[in-house]
């Protein structure tokens, strides 16, 4: 089954940003959204009708704001999964040109690969590709907005997340040794 999966962890705002994703899914697609909370959320009784299953997540003491979604593969319902950002809105139908593009592969995002140069700048700076192989030990990054994930059940896929997770855990570790 196909279908769109939102995060709304500790923050009942992202819980109304994801009601107003599912209902913009609601005017356009008949597939099915699932929101995925942490467990201090309560859900909204005016929000139950939005979405067809609420699946809760233990927190997960090191994979915090944008690293929680390495935990999707785990969390989704689905066996082809589309997960968006939950400030994110769908204003036409264009959205299924992605599922038909993604379809058949057990993981895809819009992106590009570098392996030189700035690769994103944050509140700490601009982040050099250069460093941030040194860190994770690969000679080239994939570059892309994880605002929209789409992942199909199975090993590979799973094995995506996983490494997802053990690269981050490592270079976050190599982090923390290094001198301040």
């Amino acid at each position: 089954m196909e279908g769109y999966l939102v995060l709304a962890l500790h923050d009942p705002r992202y819980l109304d940003l994801a009601a107003n994703f599912a209902l913009s899914v609601r005017r356009l697609d008949k597939r099915p959204v699932s929101v995925v909370t942490s467990p201090e959320i309560t859900l909204n009784p005016s929000y139950e009708t939005l979405f067809d299953q609420v699946i809760r997540l233990e927190d997960h003491p090191t994979l915090k704001g944008a690293m929680a979604k390495t935990l999707l593969f785990g969390a989704s319902p689905y066996s082809k999964t589309m997960y968006i950002d939950a400030d994110c809105l769908l204003f036409n139908a264009k959205i299924e040109l992605f599922w038909r593009r993604y379809s058949g592969h057990p993981f895809a995002v819009e992106g590009h690969r570098q392996s030189t140069g700035p690769v994103f700048a944050c509140s700490l700076g601009t982040k050099k590709a250069e460093d941030l192989f040194a860190l994770v030990d690969v000679e080239a990054l994939t570059v892309f907005n994880a605002g929209v994930i789409y992942f199909e059940k199975g090993s590979e896929t799973e094995k995506v997340f996983e490494t997802a997770i053990e690269l981050f855990e490592g270079a976050t570790s190599r982090c923390n040794q290094l001198p301040l």
